[in-house]
């Protein structure tokens, strides 16, 4: 066989570089193999290098406080849980001028060294941090360590229950002081409970649990999906015409809460229990007991968290408003350096549609593409948590800049806050050194 000349060797390298050129458009261009691996390759070689650990957020603050009009800010004292600058975790009292009044520190190898329920395989201290907090009238906490269990604590860091339960995101204490919280049930089977679910995938459950750590119910939200004709939302994540499975976190739980005694009645009912299932844009209120949905909305918000009730009619929901197509940008040390914003929204049942919006203006602008929470204040103000920017701030009804807090772990960075509440008067500092003192003596 007679070796190519020059022209052929050059003509066939040519051609190589023509089809490679081809095959890797037409590979970004259908998103088929090997884009994915190349993308996710890429991606994770610029999270090493370029991107914080996901709970830190690069900001220069040397303060923890802002009081720009402490007139007009609510009184009382502030509940935050966040991120530290090592693995563990915390939950703190501060006042409003950022001093801590008292705290727990949150470490999960003493928390449960051996958990039953759990693959020490699938144990990474650095990921995973509380979530729900509720601070009770003897100074308990009780809050869940994301995915790993629920946990009550007295006021001296003891504990005096945990719940072998992968709950999860947030936790709501109902008129007969029962905690409600979102589970979830890893499945690594196929299962015919769940036709066109490939496994891993998880089915999210809605707990009661009472005060002294004992399950009271489980409900599946599959189950009750498609008890009330909704079968559907289960396979939104779907984008193929030939297969139709899913499978991982398709519906993402991240919220429970129950329609209080204090507010009226309306379309919602006392009683009446309300989910927010991020991955689906859908926030829906049913009857525990008959399990009948009586509201559902999807795709007026976006990736949201934390919605409240109002009144028996009005919900209002954390937009996330998560438009991002990489990852969120920590590092920059610009809150709003991607573009994008959040928002409180309003949603008015009656219409299924969004009536009122807090978007915020100049420094009470916020962006947090996950997590995220909001809190009504007696004093008709708003707390407002922008947890991935490490910051929570209150504003009045106009949208004015009265307060501001940032978790401040290290010189030039703040850690993620999970949640923060304004706590009730009989919180003041003379309770918590009461409790400190009781510790003491311990």
């Amino acid at each position: 066989m007679r070796d190519m000349s020059f022209w052929e060797r050059m003509f066939f390298i040519l051609g190589c570089i023509v089809i490679a050129y081809a095959i890797g458009a037409a590979t970004v261009h259908f998103r088929v193999f090997p884009y994915p691996q190349i993308r996710e390759a890429v991606a994770a070689l610029k999270y090493e290098t370029e991107r914080l650990h996901w709970g830190h957020f690069r900001y220069d603050r040397k303060a923890p406080v802002e009081q720009h009009d402490p007139q007009v800010m609510m009184p009382g004292l502030t509940l935050v849980s966040g991120f530290t600058d090592s693995d563990d975790r915390i939950v703190r009292i501060v006042d409003a001028t950022g001093r801590e009044v008292y705290r727990w520190r949150i470490n999960w190898s003493e928390l449960w060294p051996d958990p039953p329920h759990l693959d020490p395989e699938d144990i990474d201290e650095g990921q995973e941090h509380v979530q729900g907090v509720a601070l009770l009238p003897d100074g308990d906490l009780v809050f869940n360590y994301t995915e790993r269990g629920m946990f009550r604590l007295s006021p001296c860091g003891g504990i005096v229950w945990r719940l072998p339960k992968e709950t999860h995101h947030s936790l709501y204490v109902d008129d007969d002081g029962d905690f409600w919280v979102p589970g979830q049930i890893a499945h690594l089977e196929r299962s015919s409970d769940f036709p066109a679910h490939k496994p891993f995938f998880l089915e999210f459950t809605i707990l009661e649990v009472s005060p002294d750590g004992k399950i009271l119910r489980e409900i599946s939200v599959p189950e009750l999906l498609e008890k009330n004709g909704l079968k559907a939302l289960l396979y939104l994540s779907t984008i193929d015409n030939s297969n139709m499975t899913v499978r991982g976190d398709t519906l993402h739980l991240n919220d429970v809460e129950v329609f209080p005694e204090t507010l009226p009645e309306g379309i919602f009912r006392h009683g009446d229990v309300m989910i927010s299932l991020r991955n689906i844009n859908t926030v829906l209120v049913f009857d525990p007991e008959t399990l009948k949905i009586r509201f559902v909305s999807t795709g007026r918000v976006l990736r949201q968290h934390d919605p409240d009730f109002l009144d028996g009619d009005t919900i209002s929901i954390f937009d996330n408003n998560n438009l991002l197509d990489d990852w969120f940008d920590n590092s920059s040390g610009e809150r709003l350096s991607q573009g994008l914003q959040s928002r409180i929204a309003v949603l008015d049942a009656r219409q299924d549609r969004v009536t009122r919006v807090f978007e915020g203006r100049g420094e009470s602008r916020f962006f947090s593409d996950i997590i995220g929470t909001h809190q009504y204040l007696d004093n008709g103000n708003m707390l407002i948590t922008e947890s991935r920017a490490g910051r929570a701030f209150e504003v009045t009804p106009d949208g004015r800049l009265v307060w501001e807090y940032f978790n401040i772990i290290a010189p030039g960075t703040l850690g993620v806050i999970d949640d923060a509440q304004r706590l009730p008067r009989r919180f003041d500092a003379a309770f918590f050194e009461a409790r400190r003192a009781e510790c003491a003596g311990e």
